[in-house]
């Protein structure tokens, strides 16, 4: 691996930079194979990244500010192949492509008034094969799998301190994002999720000395149903699989 990170300072609360790295993920066998004939090598996964940006503190600290660029040059991409093999699914890494990713990303994080902290986040992403093909199929252009377009996120906590130690914190925050696709040789309508958005909600009794909070909270608060995988039709297997409803949970979290 190599990394080359220089930076510029263009004020006390201001500063831009460059990143340019070159990594690798490492081959090896495939495993949980259903027959020696599914047995394959695969080879390491090269990545080039390319990364200006920008990171700033305003007003104490109580407003921050970062944003960047970036483009990822993929060689070799290690890719999760679904096949059947003898009436089985067998899932399995191969290499087979090459592949670009480029976007930006910008990141908010605010204390507008006391005790009130707003987060906010957005990204830009653009994906795509630019060299696959397997067998006699060329599925160059096609996107990475699980990589939305475009994704979000809004968070706010209000912390209440009580006059008896500890404090009660509200919480929420908000996830959005795009359509995405499960597979990189078929997407078509049918295997892909369509964009949604998920909310969260949370109450936090923190008690005196900062080491122990008790947490209720609610995930999927609209009980929005989404799908979170979905499995090509023509094996055994085949389905369409969904997020979790709206759910309640209660945790303890203890810190010593």
């Amino acid at each position: 691996t190599y990394d080359l990170s220089p930076q510029y300072k263009l004020s006390e609360n201001a500063r831009v930079y460059f990143r340019y790295s070159k990594g690798f993920r490492s081959g090896g066998y495939n495993a949980g194979v259903t027959t020696q004939s599914t047995v394959a090598t695969v080879n390491p996964e090269y990545l080039t990244a390319y990364e200006l940006g920008f990171k700033s503190e305003w007003f104490n600290g109580r407003l921050n500010a970062n944003a960047n660029l970036f483009y990822y040059d993929y060689q070799d991409i290690q890719l999760n192949i679904v096949t059947a093999v003898n009436n089985q699914t067998v899932s399995r890494l191969a290499n087979g492509a090459q592949g670009e990713a480029y976007g930006a990303e910008f990141e908010l994080e605010a204390i507008p008034l006391d005790n009130l902290h707003v987060n906010f986040g957005l990204g830009l992403l653009h994906t795509e094969f630019t060299d696959y093909t397997s067998g006699p199929n060329d599925y160059s252009g096609n996107n990475f799998v699980r990589a939305p377009n475009v994704s979000a996120v809004l968070g706010a906590d209000y912390r209440i301190p009580l006059n008896v130690g500890g404090a009660v914190v509200v919480g929420t925050d908000w996830d959005t994002r795009s359509p995405q696709y499960f597979f990189t040789n078929d997407q078509t309508q049918n295997m892909r999720s369509g964009g949604y958005t998920l909310g969260n909600a949370r109450l936090t009794y923190e008690l005196p000395g900062d080491k122990t909070e008790i947490t209720a909270y609610v995930h999927n608060l609209t009980d929005k149903q989404y799908r979170s995988h979905t499995l090509p039709g023509g094996f055994q297997s085949a389905g369409v699989m969904f997020g979790d409803p709206r759910t309640f949970g209660l945790s303890l979290t203890s810190r010593f």
